[in-house]
């Protein structure tokens, strides 16, 4: 076996003492007991999407499909989200003191969902009916993909559109254009991910850039240079803040592992100490 200096493992779910449990599904990591079999004690578990966030710091401009090319401020503070199986977040602060960026990261996908017309709102009260609450997660990632459209085809009594799809199965639609609800579902899912991108970029006056990651963008970039549901969304020009929602860039992150990318870098700055 070969020999482990250190090691990182990004997981989805809040991180403390160097120990996660995973908030999808019921599996626990505990830095601690990895010392042990891997030899080494310069282990570190992080939140997944801080992985993401330091792996968007090693982008060329190759690496990503920019929907609003807003100029970016040099050290200003940037934030990544991402829809896939969740909808993860992390914030990245400039620090002058090391002279790179460090990631922050956040549970903000289980904030309250903000629905944005009444084809929103009615998702919204279809959410707290079934559901309790209606966080911003529970309609922003796979799962979120399928109750937009089971919602929309329960309005269509009638719809020759089936029951019982998977997101995969929604998004394949879309992209081939042979299901209207389908596309609508697709059309409404840019919309909320493209106003919370929005909110999360004005929480963070992310002027260093609003990237999106995440296992669905990549999957749907046929749909994201085609239509501009997530751009208007984002930008909302009759808005109050439009102003500054446009000082903004915004970025789609064209690569499936900057995470892998983000683990690696901290796993070399834990070797330098």
């Amino acid at each position: 076996m070969s020999r482990v200096d250190a090691a990182c493992f990004a997981v989805a779910g809040p991180v403390s003492n160097n120990a996660c449990t995973l908030t999808n599904v019921a599996w626990s990591i505990d830095a601690n007991q990895l010392q042990s079999p891997l030899g080494t004690s310069l282990i570190r578990v992080i939140n997944d999407f801080e992985a993401v966030g330091y792996g968007i710091l090693d982008l060329k401009p190759s690496d990503v499909l920019t929907l609003h090319d807003a100029p970016a401020v040099p050290h200003a503070p940037m934030v990544v989200l991402g829809p896939g199986t969740g909808l993860g977040q992390a914030l990245l602060t400039w620090d002058a003191g090391s002279g790179h960026y460090t990631v922050h990261p956040t549970e903000g996908a289980h904030a309250d969902f903000a629905p944005v017309g009444d084809i929103q709102r009615r998702l919204a009260a279809a959410m707290e009916a079934q559901l309790g609450e209606c966080e911003v997660e529970m309609v922003c990632c796979g799962i979120g993909i399928v109750r937009i459209y089971d919602l929309l085809r329960s309005e269509r009594p009638g719809t020759a559109a089936p029951a019982g799809l998977t997101p995969a199965d929604v998004t394949s639609r879309a992209l081939a254009g042979t299901c209207p609800v389908a596309t609508q579902a697709m059309h409404l899912f840019l919309s909320i991910l493209g106003a919370e991108a929005a909110n999360l970029g004005l929480k963070a006056l992310a002027r260093g850039g609003v990237f999106i990651a995440g296992g669905i963008p990549g999957r749907i970039m046929p749909l994201l240079t085609s239509t501009r549901h997530l751009q208007d969304s984002f930008l909302r020009p009759s808005c109050r803040f439009a102003g500054v929602r446009a000082t903004m860039p915004l970025h789609v992150v064209r690569l499936a592992d900057p995470g892998l990318r983000g683990a690696l870098l901290v796993t070399l700055r834990s070797l330098k100490g």
